[in-house]
């Protein structure tokens, strides 16, 4: 693999994982538009602050089984290890559902015994969006095999695409057509049927591309190696999407389910500078993966050199746009929006700083070093946790945007540092 070829292998990937997230970003900007405007900023409100619990609740019951997955499924195919790749398939989805299940009945408890705490607000709007949690931990464990065999595409149309086209098509008909009163609750069944379909989809997609030696090879288990991965994945996946999940959540918790929606908004936004890593992301991991088992460490370097300047190309042109064009686009969504215009900027500064350092963080899960990915992510979740609560009471949806930009920064240095340490590779 020349260093043309692995150029063409990034762009060629990226590229059609940057298309099918532009296209997702996309719809679900629409999908905003039509929620926000419908439901005000109040409904909102509520309505993201209870996705961002489940999307957090969802992240146990996968037990880090979503990058282990990808990982192994990579690494078994390159070696024509059939039978452990058809195990590590068929064990984390059966052990992931069950998982589902038991945190959902927790959950549900949790929930229903807090309700005169007010620890959970609108408690039965919550309990309505529990089945969620299963189908998402099944759809992620979906995609992570689709990318661990390059099927980045593939993995990614159903939930980026086809579900958020159900999601915005169903809500105009309830409201324009059959004059129903859309409130956060209507808008999570909605949200659930679609879940359901696309991960009815995206199921089918995978047992087609599924290479014919692994449909075909009894199954053959590494267990304890899959969960001496896992485990440390788990706590770093899980830490990660308090990174990701934390700011709202707080936001929703101390402010308030209006300034919730408001900063879930700037914060949609602002996300849209991450496209680039994403894609990148996409196919560099499980290329790194099979390119560090194979010892081709040079080939590894080279692959880690294109995709960071892409990364950074891309996420300062996303940046530029949406600072300029930021208090514009947040009045589309509907009065009291264009508050978070602040945050932002502040968020937009944060990721792109962050995307300078791509995939630092495969970098350490993808060669066996998730031990020190997790600790990373670990001390950065915390921190993200103690700024917010700091932050918040002080400079309101602005000190949620600092934490959150100051915490991204700090985690992806300290990625970049252990990466140049254990691996040799920045």
């Amino acid at each position: 693999m020349l260093r043309e070829d692995i150029a063409a292998i990034l762009v060629k990937g990226a590229s059609g994982s940057l298309i099918v997230s532009v296209g997702s970003t996309g719809l679900g900007f629409l999908v905003s538009v039509v929620l926000a405007r419908l439901l005000k900023v109040e409904e909102y409100g509520v309505y993201v602050y209870i996705l961002s619990w489940i999307g957090v609740i969802s992240l146990v019951a996968q037990l880090g089984f979503r990058p282990c997955l990808m990982r192994f499924v990579a690494q078994y195919t390159a070696r024509e290890q059939w039978g452990f790749a058809r195990g590590v398939l068929s064990y984390t989805t059966v052990v992931s559902f069950i998982a589902s299940i038991v945190v959902s009945a927790i959950a549900a408890m949790t929930a229903w015994l807090l309700r005169d705490r007010g620890a959970i607000s609108n408690m039965s709007t919550f309990l309505v969006a529990l089945p969620l949690i299963p189908l998402i931990t099944l759809a992620a464990l979906r995609a992570s095999a689709l990318k661990g065999l390059k099927r980045v595409v593939l993995g990614a149309i159903p939930d980026s695409i086809v579900k958020p086209t159900l999601i915005a098509s169903t809500v105009l008909v309830m409201a324009m057509l059959l004059r129903i009163d859309v409130t956060a609750r209507e808008a999570l069944i909605v949200n659930i049927s679609a879940t359901f379909i696309v991960f009815l989809i995206g199921t089918l997609v995978l047992v087609n591309v599924l290479p014919k030696p692994v449909r075909q090879s009894r199954p053959k288990y590494e267990k304890r190696l899959w969960w001496r991965t896992s485990l440390p994945m788990f706590f770093s996946t899980g830490m990660n999407q308090i990174l990701m999940q934390a700011d709202i959540i707080m936001v929703g918790a101390i402010l308030g389910a209006k300034e919730a929606g408001i900063y879930a908004i700037a914060s949609r936004l602002a996300q849209f500078t991450l496209l680039g890593k994403q894609a990148a992301d996409s196919i560099t991991a499980p290329m790194i993966s099979e390119l560090y088992s194979t010892e081709q460490r040079t080939k590894l370097h080279r692959l880690v050199i294109f995709s960071a300047r892409g990364v950074t190309t891309f996420t300062l042109l996303a940046a530029g746009m949406l600072w300029l064009l930021g208090s514009l686009i947040l009045s589309v969504f509907g009065e009291g929006f264009s508050a978070g215009y602040a945050p932002l900027t502040i968020l937009l500064v944060g990721y792109l700083f962050k995307a300078m350092f791509a995939s630092a963080g495969f970098l350490l899960s993808m060669t066996g070093h998730q031990d020190q990915s997790a600790m990373i992510s670990g001390f950065s979740a915390v921190t993200n946790l103690v700024l917010n609560a700091t932050l918040i009471p002080i400079f309101g949806l602005n000190g949620a945007a600092l934490a959150t930009a100051i915490t991204g920064v700090t985690h992806s240095l300290l990625l970049l540092f252990y990466a140049r340490k254990l691996i040799g590779i920045s």
